[in-house]
């Protein structure tokens, strides 16, 4: 310990000489003395003792930065990150040529002449039957060719051109018939005779029914006579209601396939007595037929299921009243139906109160011993659309009446063909809007009628 203060003495002694000597006096601080001095090898002195070390100068200041170095391997790829929202659209680029023009297509289903066009369809045609539009646009007429099933397939929307196709033959046979345009998109036809026979059915092999598989429903239990109606049910089957002469009573049979060469056969009203012409079906808005029909007054019978097994009737309009029938469903989801009332001689109308058409408002639309062979159709513009004629084997003018209202109290009339009309009468609504009717004229035959407004009025043009 002593030698240790002895040596720490010494060195404090030799720091204080230096402290005081005058730099003239043996010391410099030229350039060369410090050149020469710094040449000269440094003698390091011994290390002080161990824990007199003394304090820590100030932190110099940072060097410049070095080179970058090698970059190490990439690290493993992080998650995915949330997709941000889509940016703004950019400019709509500049148009491309135009192609070339493609081959032309097949021409359309033109109306054969602007508006109204009379026609032919087959000038030695008998009883009109009935008109539907086919799939392809076009209209079905079919109609009693002489002792033969007839149908016409119009070749244009107005029908002034046609082509006709016997489907069945019969030898002393006199047919009524009616069509509709099934599920797959054929004709099903149903006729009867003015003999006590079978109800038959005709289903088209093709959309212009130039041939067809026949059936015949329900015999020898069953038999029709005269007026048929056939409706497409909400399970793709067809509804045909008919008359049954043994007991005077109507029927309907529900097809149990698209062809119908079998169906089950139904009574709608036992007490029935049918000795009128005129049954007519549609299929109501709850998708349960409807059927009207006569028996001293018009009655209906609202079917309980899809095959109309079973039904709810009412009569709607009492007396010597009801025959020749046509029902349509209205714009407003309910029932119309024109017919003839034998008591005045006139063109009556009922518009049911409900679904059910458990009651009706009936208004006369137009009087003079007309009122026979009524058919109804829905236009276009909502409201209702009759034709008709005088009844029985009466010649007379074919008129239509175009309902003013949805109930139909009033209508507008108009004569479509003056004289020589008798034999039943046809309306449908063509695709393109208008009516299409079909009538048997003594002299000319089967007709067509393109009706140019939703009135039927003949040559009509708005300025």
């Amino acid at each position: 310990m002593d030698r240790r203060i002895t040596q720490l003495l010494v060195l404090a002694a030799v720091a204080c000489s230096l402290a005081l000597t005058p730099l003239g006096s043996g010391a410099t601080s030229s350039r060369q003395t410090v050149r020469e001095a710094a040449a000269r090898p440094t003698v390091r002195g011994p290390r002080g003792p161990r824990g007199h070390r003394g304090f820590r100068g100030p932190r110099g200041f940072r060097g410049l930065r070095g080179p970058q170095g090698i970059p190490g391997p990439r690290g493993p790829q992080g998650e995915e990150g949330l997709e941000g929202a889509d940016g703004p659209m950019g400019f709509t680029g500049p148009r491309g040529p135009q192609g070339a023009t493609g081959p032309q297509g097949a021409a359309g289903n033109g109306l054969g002449r602007p508006g109204y066009a009379s026609s032919t369809v087959d000038a030695s045609g008998g009883y009109l039957g009935a008109a539907a539009i086919g799939a392809d646009g076009l209209g079905l007429i079919t109609y009693d060719g002489g002792r033969a099933l007839n149908v016409a397939h119009c070749s244009n929307l107005a029908c002034s051109a046609s082509t006709k196709s016997t489907i069945d033959t019969c030898t002393t046979c006199q047919l009524y018939t009616s069509v509709a345009i099934g599920a797959d998109r054929l004709g099903l036809i149903s006729y009867s005779s003015f003999s006590v026979e079978g109800l038959h059915v005709a289903h088209c092999s093709d959309p212009s029914c130039t041939s067809a598989t026949l059936s015949t429903l329900g015999a020898p239990d069953n038999a029709a006579f005269e007026t048929t109606s056939v409706a497409i049910g909400t399970d793709g089957l067809g509804v045909i209601g008919f008359l049954e002469p043994k007991g005077l009573v109507p029927k309907v049979a529900h097809c149990e396939n698209l062809e119908c060469t079998q169906a089950t056969i139904s009574v709608l009203d036992p007490q029935g007595d049918t000795f009128r012409d005129g049954i007519s079906v549609a299929i109501g808005t709850d998708g349960l037929p409807l059927v009207s029909y006569q028996t001293f007054g018009l009655k209906v019978a609202h079917c309980d299921d899809v095959a109309c097994t079973t039904a709810t009737t009412a009569t709607l309009d009492t007396g010597d009243r009801g025959d020749w029938s046509s029902l349509a469903i209205g714009q407003d989801g309910l029932g119309l139906i024109s017919y003839f009332d034998r008591d005045t001689g006139s063109l009556k109308v009922a518009h049911c109160s409900n679904v059910v058409c458990s009651s009706a408002t009936t208004n006369p639309l137009d009087t003079g011993d007309l009122g026979g062979f009524t058919s109804l159709t829905i236009g276009s513009d909502g409201l209702g659309v009759i034709t008709y004629e005088a009844p029985q084997t009466n010649e007379g003018p074919l008129k239509v009446a175009h309902c003013s209202n949805i109930a139909c109290s009033t209508a507008t009339v108009v004569t479509l063909d003056p004289d020589g009309n008798l034999f039943g009468s046809a309306i449908t609504l063509g695709v393109d809007g208008l009516p299409l009717v079909a009538y048997h004229n003594d002299t000319t035959g089967v007709k067509a009628v393109h009706c140019s407004n939703v009135f039927c009025v003949p040559y009509f043009r708005r300025r």
